[in-house]
């Protein structure tokens, strides 16, 4: 039964309700913007370098060299290395902000997450184990979003990749054969090099601009369609 105090703080609950949501989207965009403002800014520096030893820029006048390399080979490698590490960063950022996104958004709830990863929901991966999470606690239907799930689940693949290298000579990694077998052309790959490149060589993971900012609009679709159905399943009354 309604008592007084439950009808004057009702305005109060959906007011605050509407806040939070309004409060987790903003936090929310400025992680993911603050994401790709570090991919941008922290790459800068090695693209000068290559810029600078392709023009032969100074420092990086050409040479004589007896070896037959080409001058500043060294420097060159260490650039590329440091833009793949840059963008497998920018990666990983993305991905864990996806798992404590998660965690925030069913905080207080009381979801058996333990349960859930004892009966096997999280085997495939974080992604299909909240989506059943999801499904069965809040009945929204992960389908139905307007955002493409897929290259949420391949930047947690990629991440997944760089966290477990097959090689330890350099950062120039390669994705796993299971995520090639699910995607057999990876978003987070360079078409440029691939193109050139042996199919017994693997394909290379490496992070573009221009996908990241792709990624990063899904990303932000999704967090702002699925906030609107636990807001729906919260409040089916309003």
């Amino acid at each position: 039964m309604l008592t007084k105090r439950d009808c004057v703080n009702a305005p109060r609950r959906k007011q605050r309700s509407l806040w939070e949501r309004k409060v987790t989207n903003s936090i929310l965009a400025e992680r993911t913007k603050f994401i790709l403002f570090f991919y941008k800014t922290a790459r800068q520096p090695f693209d000068e370098i290559l810029r600078k030893i392709e023009t032969k820029a100074s420092p990086y006048e050409p040479y004589y060299n007896e070896s037959g390399d080409p001058p500043y080979l060294e420097e060159y490698f260490e650039a590329k290395n440091g833009i793949n590490c840059v963008g497998f960063t920018a990666i990983s950022l993305l991905s864990e902000s996806l798992e404590v996104y998660f965690n925030y958004l069913t905080r207080g709830d009381k979801i058996d997450r333990e349960g859930y990863k004892k009966k096997g929901a999280f085997k495939g991966g974080i992604l299909k184990g909240y989506k059943k999470i999801f499904a069965e606690n809040y009945n929204i239907d992960w389908d139905n979003c307007p955002s493409d799930i897929d290259e949420l689940e391949q930047v947690i693949l990629a991440r997944n990749d760089v966290r477990h290298p097959s090689q330890i000579f350099d950062f120039d990694l390669t994705h796993s054969s299971s995520t090639i077998k699910k995607y057999r052309k990876p978003i987070f790959e360079d078409p440029n090099r691939q193109a050139k490149t042996e199919v017994s060589f693997g394909n290379w993971i490496y992070v573009d601009e221009s996908i990241l900012s792709k990624v990063i609009d899904s990303f932000n679709v999704f967090s702002e369609w699925l906030e609107t159905e636990m807001f729906k399943a919260r409040h089916p009354d309003i």
